[in-house]
């Protein structure tokens, strides 16, 4: 981990440019002759290429453009203006974004997946006085239902269009606000992902853009990105990228990835890096040429849930680079990865956390329940702002939950979060993760969530996946091997019975985040007859 330590972070700094504001990603690279490609994004029509590509050039100029007609509909550079704003991720959503940003906004991201009440806490409590959105119709609606709720939030402004910033431009808009000026104020609000409750804001400044693009992207390689741009993961995966001078492909998220989908993209792109959810590495793992793009990438990591062991261990086995990456919004970056592992190293599982972040982080014991460890970030964790401080201390309990590898020296494994433990009424803690993990790595399985808060054992909710129509017995008798090779290895108290193993229609869905982490909570509010049905 030698690329994270100090002196890296002062050398990266020396080659590419002080990165002080979140525009300097694009402006340093602005001048450069020839102009470094450093977005691309898919064709409606494809028939000139998959990709259609855009330089520092280009981009520079169409955020100008953006600006000035920004200003011309009414809204003047103003430091700390917080303007919310949500769409589709493409072109116009970036431009849009760093539009927002010259003029001295804080842009607070906002998930399209989110409920319109969810979304109007986050903005009433970001202080926000405005909404800038796509031309989406589920969009238009959606903040139909924001203003609604939130009446401060009434000024909406249509994303400026690629038929007005395209448009050559005679003069460019001048730069408001000086980067020294701007540095210590918001750049960014994230916010949690409202699995647990209302989302809330999360305060990122431009200072800490540079920390936070340092611990996500180190080497200058292509990436494709298929993560969702309004979390903080994602987005700062795509400005490390671009920071580094290298091409970000960024994924058409209107539709639903399907398999083929990912694959066009891939051999279209050919990243070097391929930041991803599990999800969308599973949907091609096991595909002959997905498994050969994912062989083609120097770099293969997944963040926002576990990556099932079995099919980790697959990949690596498949000659797949295969790493796992952690953070979280409250810590405004990511602060472990598995990525830069010796060649050959199979803990691909295992994580390390980078020498410029490990003194401001405890992995404290979790009472009985050895040698399980959760994630503290220290009152002195860089960038930790006040309103993620949830101890006494001034610390942040993350509830990342950790396990020490046996013999590799500060190396841990993600397990679960603290929110994944079902609490049974004899005060015992059941993991689910275990069993979740072995049903969904088998194709007969679609999804599946154990249950059981405040009863004395656990139980189990199953979708089956595929189209057919098999009779519920004979794919209870298949699930119940799977659950048996489980039950053999956890603790007793974790085990699950036959009889409390609940099949699902094959057209249920559960609800997850933007992540793709399944909202346990919403789980067992929207489904509690089905649970209570196993229990009566």
């Amino acid at each position: 981990m030698e690329r994270f330590t100090q002196e890296a972070f002062e050398q990266r700094s020396f080659q590419y440019g002080e990165l002080l504001v979140l525009d300097d990603v694009l402006s340093l690279h602005a001048a450069k002759s020839p102009s470094p490609v450093l977005f691309a994004y898919p064709r409606e029509d494809r028939s000139d290429g998959y990709f259609e590509t855009f330089t520092a050039a280009q981009l520079d100029g169409y955020v100008d453009a953006a600006v000035q007609h920004l200003i011309q509909s009414g809204h003047e550079p103003k430091l700390g203006r917080v303007v919310g704003l949500i769409g589709n991720a493409n072109l116009e959503w970036v431009v849009n974004l760093f539009a927002l940003s010259r003029l001295g906004y804080t842009v607070a991201m906002m998930s399209l997946v989110q409920k319109a009440v969810g979304l109007a806490s986050l903005l009433g409590s970001a202080g926000a006085d405005a909404i800038i959105y796509d031309a989406e119709p589920g969009t238009s609606k959606l903040v139909a239902g924001i203003t609604a709720l939130q009446p401060r939030t009434a000024t909406t402004i249509p994303f400026v269009p690629r038929a007005v910033f395209s448009q050559p431009v005679t003069a460019r808009a001048p730069r408001f606000f000086s980067r020294q000026e701007q540095t210590d104020t918001t750049a960014l609000l994230f916010s949690t992902s409202g699995s647990t409750g209302l989302p809330r804001p999360i305060p990122y400044r431009h200072a800490h853009i540079s920390l936070s693009t340092f611990t996500c992207a180190t080497e200058a390689r292509s990436t494709l990105l298929s993560w969702p741009l309004s979390h903080g993961w994602g987005l700062s995966i795509l400005l490390g990228t671009l920071y580094l001078g290298a091409t970000c492909h960024l994924m058409d998220t209107r539709s639903a990835l399907t398999a083929d989908s990912f694959i066009e993209a891939l051999e279209a792109a050919r990243p070097g890096f391929l930041p991803s959810v599990p999800h969308n590495v599973a949907l091609i793992a096991h595909d002959p040429r997905g498994l050969a793009c994912l062989r083609a990438a120097a770099y293969v990591t997944t963040g926002g849930a576990r990556l099932p062991d079995e099919l980790g261990t697959y990949l690596h086995e498949q000659g797949v680079n295969i790493s796992s990456s952690m953070g979280s919004s409250e810590a405004t970056r990511n602060f472990a990865t598995s990525m830069y592992r010796p060649p050959g190293d199979p803990a691909w599982d295992y994580l390390e956390f980078p020498p410029i972040l490990r003194r401001h982080i405890l992995l404290d014991p979790v009472p009985a329940n050895p040698p399980l460890h959760e994630v503290v970030l220290l009152p002195d964790f860089p960038g930790l702002s006040a309103m993620a401080v949830n101890a006494d201390d001034g610390s942040r309990r993350t509830g990342d939950i950790m396990q020490p590898h046996d013999t590799k020296p500060d190396a841990w494994k993600f397990m679960c979060r603290d929110g994944d433990f079902i609490a049974l009424s004899t005060a015992g803690k059941v993991l689910g993760a275990p069993l979740e993990d072995r049903l969904q790595a088998s194709p007969l399985v679609a999804a599946a969530v154990v249950v059981g808060v405040g009863r004395t054992v656990p139980g189990l909710l199953v979708i089956p996946a595929g189209e057919g129509e098999e009779a519920e017995e004979g794919f209870l008798e298949a699930v119940w091997k799977l659950v048996e090779e489980v039950n053999a290895v956890v603790p007793g108290s974790w085990e699950v019975g036959r009889d409390k193993i609940g099949v699902l229609p094959r057209t249920t869905r559960l609800p997850r985040t933007d992540k793709g982490n399944i909202m346990r909570q919403r789980v067992y509010t929207e489904f509690a007859r089905e649970i209570d049905a196993l229990y009566a």
